[in-house]
C-alpha cells in the first residue's frame, strides 16, 4: 500500500512538474514570438557589424568538431568493435584535417578547438578546460579568455525561424527551420544560433577538381590584400586538404565584411543583441 501511495505520489509531481515546465517554455516563445521580428533589417545589420568588429578586434573562433561519441559507444555496446574502431580513425582523421587547416590558414581572430559534446559546458563557463590541443586531446592548459566568441562547424545550414532575440531570451530560442545543404563551415553564436547576413555565416563546399580548385586561388587571393600575405598551399598540399580552401574563403569573407562596413555606435536598439 505504501508503495502504491509513494508511486502515485511521485506521478502526481512529474506531472505537476511537465506542467510547469510547459507553461514556463511557452511563457518564453510568446515573449520571443512578440519581439524578434521587431525592427528587423536595422538590427540585424547593426548586430551584424558589431559583431564582425568584435570579433576582430577581441574576440574568438570556437571550431566545434564532431566527435560521433553517440555511435562509437553504441556500436561498442553491441561489441561491433570493428565498425566502432573504423568510424573512430575515420572522425580523428576528419578531425584532424579541419584542425590543421584552421590553425594554419585561418587568422582574422584567435581560434579555438572543442568537440561537440562540450558545447553545453563551453555556454556554461566559456573558459572551461575542455580544449583541444594541436593532437585532439584535452588541454587544461586551454583557456578562452576572449569574452566574444562565434562557434564554427561543418554543419547544414538552417532556413532559419529566428529573428533577432535579446540575450536575456537567446537560450530559450531553438531553431526550428529545416535544412538545406551541408556547408563546409557555417557560423553560429554562442547559443548555437545560425547568424544573420549580411555578415558571411557560411562558406559553401566546393566541388571541383584539385586543379581546378588550385587554379581558383590565385584568383581568389587577387580579391583580398590579405590573403594576398598568406602563404598559399601548393598544389601538393591541396590534394590532401580540400578543407584548407574553405577555410581561406572564410578568412577572405571575413576580412572584406569588416572592411566593408563601419563600426557601429552602441545605441539602445540593440545594446540587449549584442552577445
Amino acid at each position: 500500500m505504501m508503495k502504491n501511495n509513494i508511486l502515485i505520489f511521485s506521478l502526481i509531481v512529474y506531472w505537476l512538474l511537465n506542467i510547469v515546465v510547459a507553461q514556463t517554455e511557452n511563457k518564453y516563445e510568446k515573449l520571443i514570438n512578440d519581439i524578434q521580428f521587431e525592427n528587423f533589417a536595422k538590427k540585424r545589420k547593426l548586430v551584424s557589424h558589431w559583431q564582425i568588429y568584435q570579433l576582430r578586434d577581441s574576440g574568438a573562433l570556437v571550431v566545434r568538431l564532431k566527435s560521433n561519441k553517440k555511435v562509437i559507444a553504441l556500436l561498442q555496446k553491441n561489441n561491433n568493435t570493428v565498425e566502432a574502431k573504423k568510424i573512430e580513425t575515420e572522425t580523428l582523421q576528419r578531425n584532424k584535417t579541419i584542425l590543421d587547416a584552421f590553425m594554419q590558414y585561418y587568422t582574422f581572430s584567435k581560434v579555438y578547438f572543442i568537440y561537440d559534446y562540450s558545447s553545453d559546458s563551453l555556454r556554461k563557463n566559456s573558459s572551461g578546460k575542455f580544449f583541444l590541443n594541436k593532437n585532439l586531446e584535452r588541454d587544461t592548459g586551454i583557456i578562452l579568455k576572449e569574452k566574444f566568441y562565434l562557434i564554427a562547424e561543418n554543419n547544414n545550414l538552417v532556413t532559419s525561424t529566428i529573428g533577432m532575440i535579446p540575450d536575456s531570451l537567446a537560450p530559450y530560442a531553438v531553431e526550428k527551420g529545416s535544412e538545406s545543404k551541408n556547408m563546409a563551415i557555417v557560423i553560429k553564436n554562442k547559443y548555437g544560433h545560425q547568424l544573420k547576413a549580411p555578415f558571411p555565416f557560411f562558406v559553401r563546399k566546393f566541388y571541383v577538381s584539385k586543379k581546378d580548385m588550385f587554379q581558383k586561388l590565385p584568383r581568389y587571393a587577387s580579391k583580398s590584400q590579405y590573403i594576398q600575405q598568406l602563404t598559399l598551399p601548393t598544389a601538393e598540399e591541396l590534394k590532401s586538404c580540400k578543407f584548407c580552401f574553405s577555410v581561406l574563403v572564410l578568412d577572405m569573407y571575413l576580412y572584406e565584411y569588416k572592411e566593408a562596413v563601419s563600426r557601429p555606435e552602441i545605441i539602445e536598439d540593440i545594446k540587449h543583441y549584442l552577445y
